[in-house]
């Protein structure tokens, strides 16, 4: 179980270097919901004395909201305003 629990932290660290390299909006939001899903995940990894359906509603509500809604809500916005392309990454950025 702990192999697994770090290879879903290496993920999300990995997941943060393809944010950082990323210059468009859509793929940045999408980057970010499968991170809200696995930060979802991770509450069921990681044992406590909390009953079993606490843990599974908590990593459902989390999941719901992180992989779902926020990332709908954030291409809603991006659909409104009409932005296509962002002129530079945060990577090329902090490299100049």
């Amino acid at each position: 179980m702990d192999s697994l629990r770090e290879a879903l932290l290496l993920g999300l660290c990995f997941l943060d270097f393809l944010l950082l390299a990323s210059n468009q909006l859509k793929t940045c939001v999408q980057w970010v919901a499968l991170q809200g899903l696995l930060v979802g995940c991770l509450p069921l990894l990681v044992h406590s004395s909390q009953s079993p359906l606490h843990l599974v509603l908590l990593a459902a509500a989390s999941i719901i909201l992180k992989a779902g809604v926020f990332p709908w809500v954030l291409m809603n916005a991006i659909r409104e305003v009409k932005i296509r392309r962002e002129n530079q990454s945060a990577l090329f950025l902090f490299l100049s």
